[in-house]
C-alpha cells in the first residue's frame, strides 16, 4: 500500500511540475516608412521563433529592391538578421528568425527591428501590445 502512494505522490508531482508553454508575445511599431509587427513564441533549448510581418508605408515598393532586417532585444544585444530580402507587390515582407536567448523574454523590454535598404536604414522601436 505505501508503494502506491509513493507511485501516486511522484506522479502529482511530476504533474505538478511540468509548466504549460508561455504564450507567444507581440510586438508592433510604426516609424516613418515601415510598420511591422513582431510575434515571439519560445522552443526548446532556449531558443524563441520570431514571425516578422514588415509593411513598407511609402509609395512604389517595388524601388526597394533587395533589403535586410535586424532583430535586436535585451537578450541578444548583437542582434539577428535575414539579408537579400524583397517585399512583395503590396510592399509586405513576412519572415521568420530563431533567436538564441538565455533568459526568457519579456514584455517590459522593446524590440529594435532595423531595416536596411538602398543606402538607407532606419529603426523601429516595437513595443509589447
Amino acid at each position: 500500500m505505501k508503494k502506491i502512494y509513493f507511485i501516486v505522490f511522484i506522479l502529482s508531482l511530476m504533474c505538478g511540475c511540468q509548466g504549460k508553454d508561455p504564450k507567444p508575445l507581440n510586438f508592433s511599431g510604426e516609424n516613418k516608412n515601415w510598420s511591422a509587427n513582431v510575434n515571439v513564441s519560445p522552443t526548446k533549448n532556449d531558443k524563441e521563433i520570431a514571425l516578422i510581418k514588415l509593411n513598407y508605408l511609402g509609395k512604389q515598393p517595388e524601388s526597394i529592391g533587395d533589403f535586410g532586417v535586424n532583430l535586436e532585444n535585451s537578450n541578444n544585444k548583437n542582434g539577428i538578421g535575414i539579408r537579400d530580402i524583397q517585399l512583395d507587390q503590396e510592399g509586405k515582407f513576412n519572415g521568420e528568425i530563431e533567436v538564441n536567448t538565455d533568459k526568457e523574454m519579456n514584455t517590459s523590454d522593446p524590440l529594435v527591428l532595423t531595416v536596411k535598404w538602398n543606402d538607407e536604414s532606419e529603426d523601429i522601436v516595437l513595443k509589447a501590445k
